[in-house]
């Protein structure tokens, strides 16, 4: 009898265990993946706290008018190059899809403040080697679509400077080469008095948690041109 009890009591013990193993399961079940749940991407802080304006024709604190759009015709490799823009300020694995040609609310949207040194209007540049003001800004606004979540703008990567020295305005075509601490951005091409188009190439030189980055040409932009620059 005394070995009955005990094998009993064993069951008893094997029955409480497997009862508390199936109540962690439920609990670890019931919880949110990570994909839905408030992200913390390195050093620009929680993923809600990128207060970018939701849409094209908006202004920025600062008063820059968003209404540049960068696009391209390979949507998949267009999205696999912004995650790769965006690891400066947020862990790719976070970054939803994002639409390659800025539909449905979707999009990369820029907007920009450049001025030649001394005040001069750019549109009368006709000589090579113009000054440029290193002050002069760019603003790039990523907005994502992820699958039940509320819509949050990401991160805005806010460039302040310009690399003067790897920048230039010549008649009508321009290059300009935007930095941050984390990497920068050459914006190359051509303008006239509605648009001004070109490449957007970036080099993402450290990442949100200290890696090395990636860098690529990530498609075209296009933005007002006297929006853009200080023409007169």
């Amino acid at each position: 009898f005394r070995r009955m009890g005990e094998v009993m009591e064993l069951m008893s013990n094997m029955k409480r265990i497997a009862a508390l193993l199936m109540m962690v399961v439920t609990i670890a079940g019931c919880q949110k993946a990570p994909e839905s749940t408030p992200i913390r991407g390195g050093g620009s802080g929680p993923r809600a706290n990128g207060e970018a304006p939701p849409t094209t024709g908006s202004t920025t604190d600062s008063g820059l008018v968003i209404n540049g759009l960068v696009t391209s015709s390979n949507e998949p490799f267009f999205n696999e190059l912004m995650k790769d823009f965006m690891a400066g300020s947020i862990d790719p694995q976070y970054v939803g899809w994002v639409s390659a040609s800025g539909q449905h609310n979707t999009g990369v949207f820029i907007g920009g403040r450049v001025s030649l040194a001394g005040g001069a209007p750019i549109k009368s540049v006709n000589q090579p080697n113009a000054q440029l003001n290193p002050d002069s800004e760019l603003f790039v606004m990523v907005v994502d679509y992820v699958p039940n979540q509320n819509p949050e703008p990401l991160p805005p990567t806010y460039f302040k400077k310009l690399d003067v020295n790897q920048s230039s305005i010549s008649g009508n075509s321009a290059t300009l080469v935007f930095y941050d601490a984390r990497g920068f951005v050459e914006m190359k091409g051509t303008f006239d008095g509605n648009y001004f188009t070109g490449r957007f190439y970036f080099d993402t030189q450290q990442t949100w948690d200290g890696q090395l980055g990636g860098a690529g040409n990530l498609g075209d932009f296009r933005v007002p041109t006297c929006q853009f620059f200080r023409c007169q």
